[in-house]
């Protein structure tokens, strides 16, 4: 172990053990026309004297944090990201929208829809989904669909 710049680190510690990435994706949205966009940014970005970006006639209504995990597309997946998931439930196979939630019993991300309970955000169910969009920019219904299903 050796001490720089008030923190212990490891010399011989692999990238895999290196400190997670912290992004935030501010949400902003024009004054007059609605219109809605986004910029990511890093901490140090955040930390730094230049600080956040706001164009003009924008404000900012929603900040979403990396979740440090990537969809099968090699998407970051954000807080309020919205995957897909299937399931099935009384023979018949559903697919239901979850939404990318920070749950602070768990501390940590979960997903979870009205439909299903909520579960960890786990690296396996990341690349297997892939990010349909979110909570902030798309009217995307968070509505149970059965999937395969001919008799209406």
């Amino acid at each position: 172990m050796e001490y720089t710049a008030g923190a212990y680190t490891n010399k011989n510690e692999s990238e895999d053990n290196a400190m997670r990435q912290l992004k935030f994706k501010y949400y902003m949205q024009h004054e007059d026309t609605g219109i809605i966009t986004y910029t990511i940014y890093e901490l140090e970005e955040i930390e730094s004297y230049d600080g956040i970006q706001i164009p003009h006639r924008y404000f900012i209504f929603q900040r979403s944090q990396f979740t440090g995990l990537l969809d099968k597309n090699g998407v970051e997946i954000y807080e309020g990201d919205i995957l897909p998931a299937e399931y099935t439930k009384n023979g018949k196979n559903y697919v239901v929208n979850q939404i990318v939630i920070w749950n602070q019993e768990y501390c940590g991300f979960t997903i979870g829809s009205c439909y299903e309970d909520e579960e960890s955000l786990s690296e396996e169910i990341a690349e297997n989904a892939a990010v349909i969009g979110n909570i902030h920019q798309n009217k995307v219904a968070i509505n149970l669909k059965r999937r395969n299903d001919h008799d209406n």
